[in-house]
């Protein structure tokens, strides 16, 4: 005779796979670049516990970084390795400053490109406008005889 007997996961198991139910993918997974971006903007947060405790929020007994200050560091980030530093050197040189401003230098620099673009256009308008007539200043010429 066979029996059957319902199996039960030990508790540590059963933990594993509740966290695993919240690990379940919803929407768009990032790609390794962004991914490597958040991780090192999780790093540098971590070394400035105030810049974290002025920018944290809470859910339920949770506190956690605010998705701004994330999205600030990374930007910060970002721009760094643009310029081709390496991911260490940026977590060890990058300022509570820089990251807090991140923005408004991202906002100040579509400002300046905004402005040459409109001077690039006034040129380019100048040059199609068509000139106009200068008008003589004589009297038009009587042709009856």
């Amino acid at each position: 005779m066979i029996q059957v007997r319902e199996e039960t996961l030990p508790p540590q198991e059963t933990i594993e796979q509740e966290e695993q139910v919240w690990e379940a993918p919803e929407g768009e997974q990032p790609d390794g670049a962004t991914k490597h971006a958040l991780n090192l903007a999780h790093r540098a947060i971590d070394r400035f516990p105030d810049l974290a405790r002025r920018y944290r929020r809470f859910a339920g007994p949770a506190a956690f970084a605010s998705t701004g200050i994330v999205l600030l560091a990374g930007i910060a980030i970002a721009r760094r390795l643009q310029l081709g530093e390496q991911p260490e050197q940026i977590i060890n040189s990058l300022t509570p400053d820089e990251i807090e401003t991140a923005g408004v230098v991202q906002q100040k620099e579509k400002e300046r490109q905004h402005r040459q673009l409109q001077a690039q256009i006034e040129k380019m308008w100048s040059r199609l406008k068509p000139k106009r007539k200068a008008r003589s200043k004589r009297a038009p010429e009587d042709t009856d005889g």
